[in-house]
């Protein structure tokens, strides 16, 4: 079993650019209904207005979206590598199946168990960077508050992805 992780592990280094293309469609419509309910969000929690929360939300979301692919991906082969190295040799290679699954287009089984495998480490890589963007751009709310309207968006953001991700699983176990 263990050199069917490795071979993965090896398939892995060139798996990030398709897995962009096949998720590319799904992260452009993604952002076109996420960016208006975090700017909703935002603006409440911030006590801003619409329109300047608009645009630190779009902003935010594009800087997320360009650094996510990369930190995501970095960070899971990160911990694979450290697993990697542990006892339980199990561990490792779920890792890397996963990530493998996360690669395949979310029209198969495997791609939206991938895709909901991943999720969690993108919420944090996506609330980390936007908290980065809101502390540049709003100096007037303290660090506390920002992080705590990043994490608020972005639960709700997610929990709405993930129920995507859900209703996509049993359409595709139901389809003939």
């Amino acid at each position: 079993m263990e050199a069917v992780a490795d071979i993965l592990l090896k398939m892995l280094a060139n798996a990030a650019v398709p897995s962009v293309l096949f998720h590319l469609h799904g992260m452009v419509v993604a952002l076109l209904l996420i960016i208006p309910l975090e700017t909703l969000i935002l603006a409440r929690l911030l006590d801003i207005s619409r329109w300047r929360a608009l645009g630190f939300t779009t902003l935010a979301n594009l800087v997320s979206t360009l650094l996510g692919i990369p930190i995501g991906w970095g960070v899971v082969l990160g911990v694979t590598e450290v697993l990697s190295h542990t006892a339980s040799a199990w561990m490792p290679q779920c890792l890397v199946i996963g990530l493998f699954c996360a690669a395949l287009p979310t029209t198969t089984i495997g791609g939206i168990f991938g895709a909901l495998w991943i999720l969690p480490l993108y919420y944090y890589v996506t609330v980390f960077s936007e908290w980065g963007v809101l502390h540049l751009c709003l100096h007037d709310k303290s660090n506390h508050q920002l992080l705590k309207a990043s994490r608020v968006a972005n639960a709700v953001s997610y929990a709405c992805i993930a129920v995507g991700l859900i209703g996509l699983l049993l359409k595709v176990l139901t389809d003939p």
